[in-house]
């Protein structure tokens, strides 16, 4: 995630950079969920409850709802009051080329607990769907076979 901010408007609304990187943490963080009133359990606890935490955000929009502060009134400072985020690249400083030509690059990250192998044959049942789409020079690639020697 990009996270674009308005410096003009952080410095009227009192908020720094510190401020802004440390909501982020705060609130995009994986956290574990559990049970209440599980065994062993106080004599007399007749129910257990599921606590269900959701995990780490996924969406340009759940970043902007972070909250940076919280007034007295009730009142929210949000990301998206004092900037904008938007889903981009982690480094804009690398290229790629193959056989000498431009060409496209794409990481996958595990997610935590993914399987490996199940994403990996995931990934290369996506790459055959697409494949019609991508150019002519690449139309006899497979995701098993690297058009790179």
């Amino acid at each position: 995630m990009r996270v674009w901010v308005n410096p003009d408007k952080m410095a009227m609304l009192g908020v720094t950079a510190s401020d802004v990187s440390a909501a982020i943490q705060a609130q995009n963080r994986q956290n574990p969920a559990g049970a209440f009133g599980q065994p062993p359990a106080a004599a007399g606890t007749d129910f257990q409850y599921s606590v269900n935490a959701p995990g780490r955000l996924v969406d340009p929009r759940q970043f902007e709802d972070i909250v940076l502060r919280a007034q007295p009134d009730a009142a929210l400072l949000r990301l998206g009051d004092i900037g904008h985020v938007q889903l981009g690249a982690q480094t804009y400083t690398g290229f790629n080329r193959v056989d000498g030509r431009d060409s496209g690059n794409v990481t996958v990250y595990l997610s935590p607990g993914a399987n490996a192998v199940q994403t990996a044959a995931r990934v290369r049942k996506y790459l055959d769907q697409i494949k019609a789409g991508f150019p002519p020079a690449w139309t006899t690639w497979s995701p098993t076979t690297p058009p790179c020697s």
